[in-house]
């Protein structure tokens, strides 16, 4: 028997070249991911932290894949948590859509680099922090008055300040219900 999922994206520039809201749902079995398919993932994170407004064709397709590759892959389970990237409401803050699908790719990747990790570790929500921070301040270079308050701050932080902020995010999220 084969699980469905579906997933939900309102994006600008990851997957779509005009905004609209982009469902990619899977009725196929996700086939097992090579490790070519593993550099791959590791590949196009990478681009996306570094280039998070890229709009070029080939940037887009990746995503797409990767993407769709996200939503078929039931082998491995990303939860979204939005209070990663501060609490409240984020709706209209400049490239939200951008910075909340790196929180999505940063964890997927790492849960690929580390399947013995269960999606409801503290680690998997900071490998997701960790990329959506590393592609704000590739945005931020791009467009400096593209700040976010929460995310300036979390970039003051030390380590064990980011593990605590990671800890009430997930908390917010209730990420602990979840029972993986």
């Amino acid at each position: 028997m084969t699980s469905s999922k579906s997933l939900l994206v309102a994006s600008t520039c990851f997957a779509c070249s005009s905004p609209q809201r982009v469902e990619i749902g899977s009725n196929v079995p996700a086939v097992p991911l090579t490790q070519s398919g593993s550099a791959r993932v590791a590949r196009i994170v990478a681009d996306m932290e570094l280039d998070p407004l890229g709009v070029a064709p080939e940037q887009l397709d990746e995503r797409r894949w990767l993407v769709s590759r996200m939503a078929t892959d039931h082998s491995i389970t990303v939860l979204s948590c939005p209070d990663l990237l501060g609490s409240g409401d984020h709706s209209q803050s400049p490239h939200l859509d951008e910075l909340l699908m790196l929180t999505l790719m940063g964890e997927y990747k790492f849960l690929l680099e580390h399947q013995e990790v269960r999606a409801t570790s503290e680690l998997v929500f900071d490998a997701g922090l960790n990329s959506a921070r590393i592609g704000y301040r590739h945005i931020l270079m791009k467009e400096p008055t593209a700040r976010w308050e929460s995310l300036d701050l979390v970039e003051h932080l030390e380590l064990q300040e980011v593990a605590a902020y990671v800890e009430r995010a997930m908390m917010e999220c209730k990420v602990a219900d979840y029972k993986l």
